[in-house]
């Protein structure tokens, strides 16, 4: 009987420029500990990340595995994101500090010597409701397979900026990094409204809330003053045009005996926000698509203490109890020396 023992052998895959005279920063794709192995993970997925030659002398064309070619004793190229099966490459591993590899190398062929292609940049704009309006296309030439970058500084959108001067690039949807570009492939650039229209409404409750009362506000932005304006129960105001990340402060002049409370939500959030009442002014960074809304709340009944107003009349009353009280006692003495 003959007895085999074996062990699962595990891969990592390392990725190298190739060409030592090639500077590729830190693009290189990052060292795989993927545990590669033929009985349960037999199958690797090659890094999508491409190398960049920060001199653009140099195009990333392939990864190149030594000892891999065909059967006429070509190279067989390795693309990224190409999906391999471990046993058609394991034999050409390395063994290197404990752990086997497969070193991927970066074929290069020069700027000058690959084929030409176009691409687009389109200049996109978002309103606040997301919808997208392509309003510029500009078309560029590079070498095939390039690894585009966009520059976000660049002149062209400068020139855009000052020509929609109240959009602003969008910096989160904007991607700066595209590998491997090809003919007519598009890369877009977004830019989001700057400004946004702020609506606030007035919202009168309570037992004793005057639901026909005007409530006059006075208005600051960015600590300007701005006209006033009055609202009665369920009307609104609207703040055109104001740019988001102001500041907006405002008062209500004649809300003495009212609550007030200041309640806010943006086109982002779910859950409105509560802003406290510092001396009868309130403040709020402006936000896309907000909406304000001020509660004057005044009961009929007060929770604790007494009516300030109705006090002269209980003193009133205090008196002519101790009035009443001297006369009866007065009486009596007198009643009692008869």
């Amino acid at each position: 009987m003959l007895r085999i023992e074996a062990e699962i052998g595990y891969y990592d895959i390392s990725y190298r420029v190739g060409d030592a005279n090639i500077n590729v920063g830190d693009t290189l794709p990052s060292y795989d500990n993927g545990d590669y192995n033929i009985v349960n993970n037999d199958q690797i997925i090659v890094s999508s990340t491409i190398p960049v030659d920060s001199t653009n002398q140099y195009v990333f064309d392939y990864w190149t595995l030594e000892g891999y070619v065909d059967e006429s004793g070509e190279v067989i190229p390795i693309y990224p994101n190409q999906l391999l099966d471990l046993e058609n490459v394991a034999g050409y591993a390395v063994y290197e500090n404990g752990s086997y590899v497969l070193p991927l190398e970066a074929h290069w062929i020069s700027s000058e010597s690959a084929e030409q292609i176009t691409y687009m940049v389109q200049f996109i704009l978002v309103d606040e409701n997301g919808g997208q309006t392509v309003v510029e296309t500009i078309a560029y030439q590079a070498p095939k397979g390039s690894t585009i970058i966009l520059n976000t500084d660049a002149q062209e959108v400068k020139d855009f900026l000052e020509k929609h001067p109240e959009y602003v690039l969008d910096e989160e949807q904007t991607e700066r990094y595209f590998p491997n570009v090809q003919a007519g492939n598009v890369l877009p650039v977004y830019f989001t409204k700057a400004v946004t229209d702020v609506t606030i409404t007035k919202d009168v409750t309570g037992g004793l809330g005057d639901v026909t009362k005007s409530f006059n506000f006075d208005l600051e932005i960015d600590g300007e003053s701005q006209e006033g304006f009055s609202l009665t129960d369920g009307a609104s105001e609207v703040l055109k045009n104001i740019k988001i990340g102001s500041t907006i402060t405002f008062a209500e002049t004649n809300a003495k005996g009212y609550i007030v409370t200041v309640t806010y939500t943006d086109s982002d959030s779910e859950d409105a926000k509560t802003v406290a009442s510092n001396d009868g002014s309130y403040t709020v960074t402006v936000t896309k698509g907000m909406t304000i809304t001020v509660e004057n709340n005044k009961e009929a009944i007060p929770d604790t203490g007494v009516i300030l107003d109705s006090l002269p009349y209980i003193l009133i009353i205090a008196v002519i109890v101790v009035i009443a009280a001297v006369l009866i006692i007065r009486r009596h003495k007198l009643n009692q020396a008869d």
